[in-house]
């Protein structure tokens, strides 16, 4: 049997096309030297055979290349020990992880460890008895925090109880729950519940010397097992993605095929930015409407033939210059100076998302111990009919985390900050200004070292963490002016369609508030957005991003491409100067205006 692969090489300004006939004995050689050795993928319609024929090593990288495409759930890797806690615990709970995370086992490598609701699983859908079924299959061992807030909370119980039952039906899980006990038994002030005081248990406390050996014992006596979870999970992935790309239809290749017309096919596999114009060569000069969908890697695009089309609540219009000549592969000129996205990476230190077991948001450094955010975030966290619970503020479960930059990056308690108090909040504004707990030896990542209003000539930037996901930057973000008729052509299409219109669009015309286009999800309220001036290697503030217009796209309502052409889709963010105006102008706020005073490098431009 003949199959063939088509290779796509560029030496200089020529582009070569190979097509290479393999036999079955040839097939796994030639797909590792094209797969990776050229850098470019393109497969025949038997690719499932091409991409099984790689070696182990080929089908590492293909893995890694195509991560992104891989289902949530498939992203979560396999981890050594999963603790179940109470939330009431978590400082000392995330104190024993990254304990535990500092042993070395008899290979050489330290334990992973993560928290049974830690960053590391979101992705595991389901119920949470479900999600911790799941957990349990992709970590060696459960070690179950025990307290007396544990004890006495029957949801807890219950999913301790559910692991230990696990242990019974499940030969591989067996003696891999392990109770955790922080004092001698005769000091407990608690019961250990019936079933877990039948285990092996773990003891941490500071008397007990024999903490680290006991638990180095404990995964050396399976020390294999992750690798091998980790192995099947492999085989899993790269099965997975084998189907999703090669399912991706193909052109018929020919020998010296320009490469105009390869570039579909490498764009699918690659999943990079898919832009097609639907405008004639006569209008390839002006100015199209995308609409962005962000993923991880934020590389995702949408075309649309409408400044107003969009994907449920993913506020993303944005309006970009093609291309001058048809020659060049890309569809769009978005290229950015260097200096530009250097002077990004400076803001995006200062920027960190806030969240609690419920709810996430972005926010932003000010001053020298403050942090800013959108206030609808703080209230979604604490507030019981929109008052803020300071108590619940203050406890461990909120707090923000700064550096978030990989998904799968582990937590560093360096970054992480709580908060003590509210030094400033406007509920006309929607912006919340809260201070954080110092430590000593633990510095606070710097503030935002300019506060300015928006010039015309300058380009925008909003950096934020979108549905808690690690920092992301959307670049040159499009200011919008309102339109005359807009919200009232906006609210007459939704009304015929039965659409409740009555709060609509409201707060849309504040003058403190400004209107744009840009990639936004829930989570990004309170992101921050930066100005790059030509005259200034330094970020300037300029705005912080709240909401999306209208409201009806964030419930469960589906539109077609076509109804989103017929009302308004744009993002609201407030003016950082018109905030700074307003902490001025109350003498109560003196001393917080003195603060931030203190670490802006310039206020010329707000003056």
């Amino acid at each position: 049997m003949q199959q063939y692969l088509v290779t796509v090489l560029s030496h200089r300004n020529e582009v070569i096309v190979h097509i290479r006939f393999l036999t079955d004995d040839r097939l796994k050689y030639e797909c590792k030297d094209v797969a990776y050795e050229n850098g470019i993928e393109a497969v025949s319609p038997s690719a499932e055979g091409n991409f099984k024929g790689l070696c182990y090593d080929g089908q590492r990288k293909f893995v890694s290349k195509y991560f992104h495409h891989l289902s949530p759930d498939l992203k979560v890797g396999c981890f050594d020990i999963f603790i179940l806690y109470h939330d009431d615990d978590y400082k000392e709970v995330d104190k024993f992880r990254i304990d535990l995370s500092n042993i070395k086992l008899s290979n050489g490598r330290q334990i992973q460890a993560v928290l049974s609701n830690g960053e590391e699983l979101i992705s595991l859908a389901g119920g949470e008895l479900e999600t911790l079924e799941e957990t349990f299959q992709r970590c060696t061992f459960c070690f179950i925090y025990l307290s007396s807030v544990f004890v006495s909370d029957s949801w807890c119980k219950l999913k301790s109880q559910s692991c230990f039952i696990e242990t019974i039906d499940n030969e591989e899980k067996k003696w891999c729950v392990i109770p955790v006990v922080t004092a001698q038994r005769p000091k407990l002030k608690f019961r250990i519940p019936f079933g877990l005081n039948t285990l092996k248990e773990i003891k941490y406390y500071p008397s007990n010397k024999l903490f680290v050996c006991c638990v180095q014992a404990l995964l050396n006596s399976r020390i294999n097992e992750r690798e091998d979870r980790e192995l099947k999970l492999h085989h899993i992935r790269y099965a997975y993605l084998v189907e999703k790309i090669s399912s991706i239809p193909l052109p018929e290749f020919k020998n010296c095929q320009s490469i105009s017309h390869l570039e579909k096919s490498i764009a699918a596999l690659d999943c990079s930015k898919q832009i097609q114009s639907y405008k004639s060569n006569e209008q390839a000069e002006s100015t199209i409407c995308i609409n962005t969908d962000l993923e991880i890697d934020g590389s995702t695009a949408r075309f649309s033939k409408s400044a107003c089309a969009r994907q449920c609540c993913d506020f993303a219009t944005k309006s970009v210059k093609t291309t001058n000549s048809s020659n060049f592969l890309k569809k769009c000129d978005d290229k950015d100076l260097m200096r530009n996205w250097r002077i990004i990476v400076e803001a995006s230190r200062s920027v960190g998302f806030i969240r609690d077991p419920n709810c996430t948001g972005t926010g932003f450094r000010v001053g020298s111990k403050y942090f800013a955010t959108a206030r609808h975030v703080v209230v979604s966290m604490t507030a019981t009919n929109d008052i803020i619970d300071i108590k619940k503020l203050r406890s461990r479960n909120c707090y923000v985390e700064f550096e978030y930059l990989s998904p799968n990056q582990k937590q560093n308690p360096e970054n992480l900050f709580h908060f003590t108090d509210i030094v400033y909040e406007n509920a006309e504004l929607d912006v919340i200004i809260l201070q954080l707990s110092e430590e000593k030896n633990k510095p606070f990542p710097p503030p935002i070292s300019m506060i300015s209003e928006i010039q015309n000539d300058s380009l925008l930037y909003i950096i934020s963490h979108p549905n808690g996901l690690p920092q992301m930057s959307d670049p040159k973000i499009e200011l919008y002016k309102l339109q005359k008729d807009d919200v009232k052509n906006s609210k007459e299409w939704a009304a015929s369609k039965g659409i409740d219109v009555q709060n609509e669009y409201s707060d849309i015309e504040n003058k403190d508030k400004i209107l744009f286009h840009c990639a936004s999800k829930h989570g990004a309220s309170g992101a921050l957005g930066i100005m790059v001036d030509k005259r200034s290697n330094e970020p300037h503030g300029v705005l912080m991003l709240l909401r999306g217009y209208p409201n009806f796209l964030y419930e469960n309502i589906s539109f077609t491409d076509a109804d989103k052409t017929n009302f308004l889709i744009v993002e609201q963010g407030v003016l950082l100067s018109s905030v700074y105006d307003d902490i001025k102008s109350q003498e109560k706020y003196n001393d917080l205006v003195e603060d931030i005073n203190d670490s802006l490098h310039d206020l010329d431009n707000i003056d």
